[in-house]
């Protein structure tokens, strides 16, 4: 180990110098605290034995100049001095020195101390090089999450587009890097088009794992890949309760209940202007019609995933032209502000009815903001998404 000697007297840094070298160590010496601080920082000491009483900076300021300098190490530091009284023992420690050796020192007793002293250095640094391994750990980590994100935001829908006589658009953003949440519309034929938006329950990797595997299985059937069941023939995109039935069938958990996903899937008929959805132990949609306060509809229904003999009922409602559909999930109405409060389901209502006269892209600008007002930061528990809809 490479050790400092600080002491302005030649014959006690030479008589120090030997006996260390004799240890095995590599000794650097200095003649007062100037230029043995000059040393640390060059040298990157990271033991020093100086002694207390010394010109233009003495062993106690030294030490003090050591613990408050930004050094990337530590540095042992231990003090020689002929005080011994209670009161410098304190004034040491107080500086940040680590041990301390009265002159004139037994050359035992030095050994044992300089050895402690190793075992100190020798443990940090085994922790700095923990900390790096950790540091460049966590560092592959966010980047893996980055781009996992960047892969979950390719698979969400344009924004702000008009798609068989819809015009959809949505908010969007997970509590961490990824989310569980997932949506997505698309035309099933000439007349149709198909949406959904689902939450899985949870947060983080498993759930976003979860979420893109079921959009998956939704795209596929979406692009006429339809998907076989043991148990039934096809999914049917046209009948929103099929196929959120044949979903909950084929996403059976085993009685893990902590795999479901609520999903709200609909269709709308631009031939009958006919909004056909299912909802599946998901948050109620507001319906917005000109001249009507804003309508909660559905019927709850079980989470997907849940159990596997249950049915799930429609929702039919005319779909005319300015009518809007708001689908979202349930981090919306359940988050909280300071005071521990939930934004709740009756202030979006309230939002979506200050707002029937805005474009929906400002609507949702709105929501945005007054999210963040509530919550007081950007920083949300659960996944924030939700998408409106409104016939042209």
């Amino acid at each position: 180990m490479k050790i400092l000697i600080v002491d302005d007297d030649e014959d006690s840094r030479g008589l120090l110098q030997r006996f260390l070298t004799l240890l095995g160590h590599e000794v650097v010496a200095a003649e007062n605290g100037e230029k043995a601080w000059d040393l640390v920082k060059t040298l990157e000491i990271r033991f020093v034995i100086s002694d207390w009483m010394m010109p233009v900076m003495n062993g106690l300021e030294l030490c003090q100049r050591i613990r408050s300098a930004d050094l990337p190490f530590y540095c042992y530091v231990m003090l020689l001095t002929a005080k011994g009284t209670k009161e410098a023992l304190i004034e040491g420690m107080s500086a940040g020195a680590d041990d301390f050796l009265a002159k004139p020192f037994n050359r035992e007793e030095l050994e044992v101390r300089v050895r402690a002293g190793e075992r100190v250095v020798g443990l940090e640094q085994k922790l700095l090089a923990q900390q790096t391994k950790v540091q460049q750990a966590y560092t592959k980590l966010s980047l893996d999450l980055e781009a996992a994100a960047q892969l979950q935001k390719s698979l969400l829908p344009c924004q702000d587009m008009t798609l068989g006589g819809i015009r959809f658009d949505w908010l969007f953003h997970p509590s961490s890097f990824i989310g569980g949440d997932i949506f997505n519309f698309f035309q099933i034929d000439d007349y149709q088009t198909g949406f959904y938006l689902l939450d899985v329950v949870g947060h983080g990797v498993p759930a976003a794992m979860r979420s893109v595997t079921i959009s998956q299985v939704l795209s596929m059937g979406a692009n006429g890949i339809f998907l076989k069941n043991p148990s039934s023939t096809f999914l049917d995109f046209t009948s929103p309760a099929k196929l959120v039935r044949e979903l909950n069938l084929y996403f059976q958990s085993a009685g893990d209940l902590d795999e479901h996903f609520t999903m709200v899937y609909g269709v709308f008929d631009r031939r009958r202007n006919c909004l056909t959805f299912t909802q599946a132990g998901h948050p109620y949609p507001i319906y917005v019609k000109e001249n009507e306060a804003p309508a909660l509809l559905g019927q709850g229904g079980f989470s997907v995933g849940m159990f596997s003999d249950v049915d799930y009922e429609e929702v039919v409602v005319d779909f005319q032209e300015g009518d809007r559909l708001c689908i979202y999930s349930d981090g919306i109405p359940d988050c909280l502000n300071k005071d521990n409060l939930n934004f709740s389901t009756e202030r979006l209502r309230g939002l979506m009815q200050s707002g029937k006269e805005k474009p929906v892209k400002n609507l949702l600008t709105d929501l945005e903001s007054d999210l963040r007002a509530w919550r007081g930061n950007d920083q949300f528990d659960d996944d924030i998404s939700c998408l409106l809809l409104e016939a042209m």
